[in-house]
């Protein structure tokens, strides 16, 4: 069941003797009893209202403003859970087996993910409760365990828990705790799972992560009644991606078109009919808009984040990873006087490949009004006589390196970041010769934070570049490759697509900026991670 086809409803509940009954005879004493709650378009029992009091009653907030403060749940909050525990009247059992909800950044997705989590440890009438708080990397699984630690220590459980760096344990039952988990999967088969938190779904990709996916999905059947909850934005592979196929069975369900009784789906999503510009969209897909994201921050963004990933990341619609890299017209809008300034502080990118792929080198300049110039040289593998690229062709490194030495004597090169998998032997050499050779592996701690730097530059036209058609080209080139993380950074759009002078550009301008005094240190993949 989706937002729309309950916006508007009305929760309320009431006990009921014959309920009342049913739940004492097939539960444990120590598990409440459920309430019946009535909505718009239905009426169903539930334990929702349980959970609701407990985390009221046990939780505290522990981001921004709110810190420390009671956890007191928004209306879709508590719609959602009152939804997600419906309980099967037949067995007095929880209905849902596994859910996948779809939210926006910034709607406090990750403190619910880790008050549920606390829940299914503390509270759920479980023995020997395992739960865990699952994601494709260890910062991403961080997350929602930090969150759940956090609640833990700063308010009333920390008198109920023992925590460690990965696992918060019941004081009460030792074999009941909330362990942090990522994507080495065959490392946990075995497992008993009662409760799992999936987070960011979208970003399970990779083997290790299916075999991850393997292992939390069947290490429950023991259990009376676990619960999978997969919490996350959208993502850029409706079609073959697992929470694209996912997705697409809780479209199926609301539709009529198919059946899962065990499976729960929410999914806050901008209808596609409206500008992913008009704040009518923002409402549409932000539950807790004006509470935890206001539209000034949501108009804000439009200025610096890409269309694709405002849409995926604030509309909740999913996207194409074929996308193109910066909006229509905006490198264009660049182009200016480029010209570099003799003696001027300046830094460089070099970014070189194999005797397959070209290479390139970027000269980079902050100017006085905040500007950034660049200037970039390309060396690509040439064509033969059938138009076919040249089988005999050698990265000219020589070349290379003597243009490096003649911007090194007419600038004032600060550094000449490169990447060591292929120069390291001729960098050695450069650096010898004087030259500030800077090592800058292409990681995704580098080049996310990069890749956002430059995209802000140019939409706000504080680029500038001659007009050169091979750096344009290779710009044009460009798409935007979501990482496990959530950043995005830069690959080719195509097979034959060249990139070299883009990658390049960024490595000169994120250290112009930095050193330069712009925006201080890179931070880890983050700047095009937008947080919870």
């Amino acid at each position: 069941m989706s937002r729309r086809r309950s916006r508007g409803g009305r929760v309320g509940c009431r006990p009921s003797p014959m309920m009342t009954a049913m739940a004492t005879a097939t539960l444990p004493t120590a598990r409440p009893r459920p309430a019946l709650v009535q909505e718009r378009d239905r009426e169903y029992w539930s334990l929702g209202w349980h959970v609701i009091d407990w985390i009221e009653r046990h939780c505290v907030l522990t981001n921004g403003e709110w810190t420390g403060q009671p956890f007191r749940l928004l209306p879709w909050q508590r719609r959602t859970i009152q939804r997600l525990f419906e309980v099967d009247p037949a067995t007095g059992l929880r209905r849902y087996r596994r859910a996948l909800i779809g939210i926006p950044r910034k709607n406090g997705k990750t403190q619910l993910a880790a008050a549920l989590a606390l829940y299914l440890m503390l509270a759920d009438g479980e023995p020997s409760a395992e739960v865990y708080a699952a994601a494709s990397s260890e910062d991403q699984a961080g997350l929602v365990f930090e969150a759940a630690r956090r609640i833990v220590t700063m308010g009333p459980l920390a008198a109920a828990c023992q925590v460690g760096a990965s696992r918060i344990t019941s004081s009460a039952d030792p074999y009941s705790y909330l362990q942090r988990l990522t994507s080495r999967g065959s490392s946990w088969h075995g497992l008993n799972i009662h409760g799992v938190i999936l987070d960011e779904l979208h970003t399970w990709t990779t083997d290790e992560q299916s075999e991850l996916w393997a292992a939390l999905t069947t290490g429950s059947a023991a259990r009376r009644q676990p619960l999978q909850i997969a919490i996350t934005t959208a993502g850029v592979d409706l079609r073959r991606s697992r929470c694209g196929r996912l997705y697409q069975l809780g479209r199926a369900i609301e539709r009529g078109e198919q059946k899962d009784d065990s499976f729960y789906f929410e999914w806050w999503e901008a209808p596609g009919e409206l500008d992913y510009r008009d704040p009518a969209a923002w409402r549409a897909a932000n539950p807790s808009l004006g509470v935890t994201v206001t539209e000034s921050y949501l108009r804000s963004e439009l200025g610096v984040v890409p269309e694709a990933d405002f849409r995926r990341l604030y509309l909740d619609q999913w996207v194409l990873a074929a996308q193109r890299w910066l909006p229509p017209g905006a490198w264009d809008a660049c182009t200016g006087d480029a010209s570099l300034v003799d003696g001027a502080p300046t830094w460089v990118g070099w970014d070189a490949s194999t005797r397959y792929d070209s290479s390139a080198i970027v000269a980079a300049q902050v100017r006085e009004d905040g500007t950034v110039a660049v200037q970039a040289r390309v060396w690509s593998r040439p064509l033969d006589m059938a138009g076919a690229p040249a089988a005999d062709w050698r990265m000219p490194l020589d070349e290379m390196a003597e243009h490096l030495r003649a911007l090194a004597a007419r600038y004032r090169v600060v550094g000449i970041a490169y990447d060591p998998a292929f120069v390291t032997w001729a960098a050695s050499d450069l650096e010898a010769q004087g030259l500030p050779m800077v090592e800058w592996p292409q990681t995704d701690a580098r080049m996310v934070p990069a890749t956002r730097a430059v995209y802000e530059l140019v939409v706000q036209r504080r680029l500038v570049h001659s007009g050169d058609q091979v750096l344009a080209a290779h710009v044009a080139d460009a798409a935007p490759y979501y990482t496990r993380s959530g950043g995005t950074r830069l690959r080719k759009a195509g097979g034959t697509a060249q990139i070299d002078a883009a990658i390049a550009m960024l490595m000169a301008v994120s250290m112009a900026l930095i050193e330069g005094g712009q925006h201080g240190a890179p931070e880890a993949p983050q700047l095009f991670v937008f947080e919870v």
